[in-house]
């Protein structure tokens, strides 16, 4: 991507990484500290290129580079030189230097994108190419047609549409919808039982409010929920769907997508191939259905299950259960009194000190595989150890397999 004209002016922006505070550019590893500013050497800066640190002025485009389920987000202040991209690019700037500031959580984060949304759809223009509308008032309407557009509403019940490609919608007030129907867009609401959907390839969505709902259905697409009784979700392939609130859901069935939630009695499902789901509230649920996904609970009393071939289930809390049925699947609970429970071909399972396995064995000899024995054991007995893996054999005896 060409770059446009540069500055050296201080620039405050958002930066995506890892959750350990990494960021992998070209596959190569390079780790920050909150509160260090860093430097290229006098290199110069490119756009994507080598030599330079990336952030992103337009929040929710950071979603782009570092999906919400898997990622943390940092406010940064970008300095020296600048680079910017065209005018068909997102928000993504590259500069000389990189101050990286505190973490900003997926609530702020949101709202930072409304107020950049807001701020960028103060024209009045509402239809044509980089198009801007903006409504205040309580049950007010803002929309914008046009590719590069904005469209931002702050009033109670209030309503932001945007159908532009790169285009952006904003709705802060109570009962609000943003909803965005472009490539590359964004919708973001922060209301209560506020509503905030995007259909286009890439698109984003996000919501704040409690009782509210994010859902994205385009390829790459994320969707984030953080209030209360929230929901995210995401229906694209690679697509992310993360929700942080309590009794929060989080669902993508997109294959490689991911599904995060993080409140206490929440739920997170992946159907897609290769997916992954994460529940880490006391009492939650994790679910994968795809071959050769994932699904990982660590509340206490949480379950975590996956039903694909080659699968893993895991669940760390205390009465937690983990269960895989598909072929060659993992199941392993690590809690005091959980429960393990690998009923595939191949399949294994492993329990902690307290808790109990369930493993099958079937005659491959024969297809399909015929089920030629179930059995149980608590951790202690029958040669069982806890944190070992065990498999079953024809014969309905324990065999030790490493894990």
């Amino acid at each position: 991507m060409a770059s446009k004209a540069k500055a050296t002016r201080s620039i405050t922006a958002y930066k995506g990484f890892n959750r350990d505070l990494t960021c992998t550019p070209d596959g190569v590893t390079f780790q920050y500290e909150v509160g260090k500013s860093y430097g290229n050497g006098g290199k110069r800066v490119t756009r994507c290129g080598e030599g330079a640190f990336h952030g992103v002025e337009m929040p929710l485009d950071a979603f782009s580079y570092y999906g919400p389920a898997t990622s943390v987000y940092h406010g940064v202040l970008q300095g020296g030189e600048i680079a910017r991209g065209d005018d068909n690019s997102d928000t993504k700037i590259a500069s000389a230097e990189i101050t990286i500031n505190a973490e900003v959580k997926l609530p702020d984060f949101i709202r930072s994108a409304v107020k950049w949304i807001i701020s960028a759809a103060k024209e009045s223009v509402t239809t044509g190419y980089r198009a801007h509308a903006a409504s205040t008032g309580d049950y007010a309407h803002a929309a914008s047609t046009g590719d590069y557009a904005h469209a931002a509403s702050t009033g109670y019940r209030a309503h932001a549409a945007s159908t532009g490609d790169y285009a952006h919608a904003a709705s802060t007030g109570d009962y609000a919808h943003a909803a965005s129907t472009g490539d590359y867009a964004h919708a973001a609401s922060t209301g209560d039982y506020a509503h905030a959907a995007s259909t286009g390839y890439r698109a984003h969505a996000a919501s704040t409010g409690d009782y509210a709902h994010a859902a994205s259905t385009g390829d790459y697409a994320h969707a984030a929920s953080t209030g209360d009784y929230a929901h995210a979700a995401s229906t694209g392939n690679g697509a992310h769907a993360a929700s942080t609130g309590y009794r929060a859901h989080a669902a993508s069935t997109g294959d490689y997508a991911h599904a995060a939630s993080t409140g206490n009695g929440a739920h997170a499902a992946s159907t897609g191939d290769y997916a992954h789901a994460a529940s880490t509230g006391n009492g939650a649920h994790a679910a994968s259905t795809g071959d050769y996904a994932h699904a990982a609970s660590t509340g206490n009393g949480a379950h975590a299950a996956s039903t694909g071939d080659y699968a893993h289930a895991a669940s760390t809390g205390n009465g937690a259960h983990a269960a895989s049925t598909g072929d060659y699947a993992h199941a392993a609970s690590t809690g005091n009194g959980a429960l393990a429970a690998a009923l595939g071909v191949g399949s294994t399972a492993k329990a902690a000190e307290g808790g109990g396995i369930v493993v099958a064995a079937y005659d491959e000899s024969v297809w399909p595989p015929k089920l030629a024995a179930v059995r149980a054991s608590m951790v202690g007995q029958n040669g069982i150890e806890a944190g070992k893996s065990y498999r079953l054999t024809i014969d309905g005896e324990f065999k030790e397999v490493q894990s």
